[in-house]
């Protein structure tokens, strides 16, 4: 710091330091002690930054780190940063529970509750690596229950500290909260590799690949001795690969286990069954289970939840048209799931019967029944009577052998709708090459309105109604709306007659 030796030679002439060389020491622990705290706050915290500096080289960064924290005089990421890069070389040698430790004290210097959060997650792991629940429930307690990273986290501290409901038993009476002895060591190796299972089962069920899922949790046995998140990635991937009835079987041991926890692994359980609700039809049961969660599901499922609602009501009127509920095709997930709900979005939305159609290509290459049972549910509403009747068979053998009875009504109003119009538009047989989404635009378009209108009405976009109006054109051989409206005419007279 620049200071004179007068201080010194004074200190060593009352006995109080000894100097040898350039380096000197108290000549009693105590005196050092007394002299430390003596010292005003302001200037300790200055000496604390001068010894930072000082020990500069690659194998002092343990003290420079330690020393910038006791200068420090406010929150700081650096500090925060220096003490998580010591935390990590611990845990590297071996010290989990010295890391875990480390890691605590960052998240005190973090800057914003993400980076706090950051740091304490980093804790917790150390911590359960080193079978100590102490600090695991320390850490799960200090978790924000709002955020999905710790939420998720804090759900496997629950776990951990339960004894391992969803199946890994600990050894209550393993001695050392650092993980040391050998029953500590496996216990801490155990749940490394179980964690390690679980992170792999998470991935490949985010990425749609429901058959790795399947595949892993056939060889770990997850289905008997699976933890919560395990068991709810399982019971997704159940669902598509069109086991719906053990999908629901696999949720309810999830839910079980994390029974009333609130964690954000319970909420994804409650969210996949009410998607088996309303596959199963319960369309009902699931909005009011959606009801009932309104304010305390996490942000990040909000955009889900609202698609399941859509579905719902759609399930539960068979009369009401996909366009009403245009949030039901929210395209959700990742992978091939995404790309297929996308394309059925379009199709069904948008009244595309090709981008129905490569979905249903997608789904069956991809061993995904339930979406390609969807997918010709809703080209089935598209598509003209001749057309329809073998792909609502198709559909209905489909989505019945994955028990999936939920639009059961909804084909049987598709069905009818054949011979209704094969009544109503036999005055005009060429009318029987339209669509049902056509013939709804063609009887707005000879009430005389608009296009715009037209799609106003029907809830549907004015390039809708314009890809309709083209297709009718050629399929019944005109040229204007004028035309198309005469025809629609006739057809109205006849049937008044």
């Amino acid at each position: 710091l620049g200071e004179s030796s007068e201080g010194f030679d004074t200190a060593e002439s009352l006995g109080m330091l000894d100097i040898v060389g350039a380096r000197f020491a108290f000549t009693d622990p105590w005196i050092r002690t007394v002299a430390y705290h003596l010292v005003a706050p302001s200037s300790r915290r200055a000496a604390h930054r001068a010894l930072a500096a000082w020990f500069a080289g690659p194998a002092q960064a343990a003290e420079r780190a330690w020393h910038l924290a006791a200068g420090a005089d406010g929150p700081s990421d650096a500090v925060a940063e220096a003490l998580e890069l010591v935390a990590a070389d611990t845990a590297r040698r071996g010290g989990l529970a010295s890391a875990a430790l480390t890691a605590e004290r960052a998240a005190e210097f973090a800057t914003s509750p993400a980076r706090r959060q950051g740091h304490l997650l980093a804790a917790l792991q150390w911590w359960m690596d080193a079978a100590a629940t102490d600090g695991v429930r320390r850490i799960a307690g200090a978790l924000d229950p709002l955020d999905c990273d710790a939420a998720t986290a804090r759900a496997e501290a629950i776990e951990f500290i339960g004894g391992g409901r969803g199946g890994v038993v600990w050894d209550d009476a393993t001695p050392g909260a650092d993980g040391s002895g050998t029953r500590g060591r496996e216990k801490a190796g155990r749940w490394t590799i179980v964690r390690e299972r679980r992170l792999a089962i998470e991935a490949a069920a985010e990425s749609g690949d429901h058959r790795a899922v399947l595949r892993a949790a056939e060889q770990h046995r997850v289905r008997e001795h699976g933890s919560a998140a395990e068991l709810v990635a399982l019971a997704a991937s159940l669902r598509h690969a069109g086991r719906v009835r053990d999908a629901r079987d696999v949720v309810i041991r999830a839910s079980a286990i994390l029974d009333g926890s609130a964690a954000f692994p319970e909420w994804v359980a409650a969210l996949v069954g009410i998607d088996l609700d309303v596959l199963q039809g319960r369309g009902d049961d699931a909005l009011a289970a959606l009801e009932a969660m309104r304010g305390m599901l996490p942000v990040q499922l909000h955009e889900r939840a609202a698609a399941l609602g859509g579905r719902a009501r759609l399930q539960r009127d068979p009369t009401l048209a996909p366009a009403f509920e245009a949030v039901a095709f929210t395209p959700l997930g990742e992978g091939v799931l995404l790309e297929i709900r996308e394309s059925v979005r379009a199709g069904a939305l948008d009244a595309d019967p090709s981008a129905l159609k490569r979905a249903v290509e997608l789904a069956e290459k991809h061993s995904l029944p339930v979406e390609a049972g969807e997918a010709r549910l809703w080209l089935g509403e598209q598509q003209s009577a001749s057309e329809r009747r073998d792909n609502v068979t198709l559909c209905r053998a489909t989505l019945q052998r994955c028990g999936v009875r939920g639009w059961d009504s909804r084909l049987e109003n598709c069905s009818a709708g054949d011979a209704r119009a094969a009544s109503v538009r036999r005055a005009d047989p060429a009318l029987d090459a339209l669509s049902q989404a056509e013939f709804r635009v063609a009887a707005a378009v000879a009430g005389g309105l608009t296009n715009r209108e037209v799609a106003a009405t029907l809830l549907i976009s004015v390039k809708t109604v314009d890809f309709h109006l083209q297709q009718m054109y050629r399929k019944l051989g005109i040229r204007s709306r004028t035309e198309l409206a005469v025809r629609m005419t006739r057809q109205q007279e006849s049937d008044d007659e």
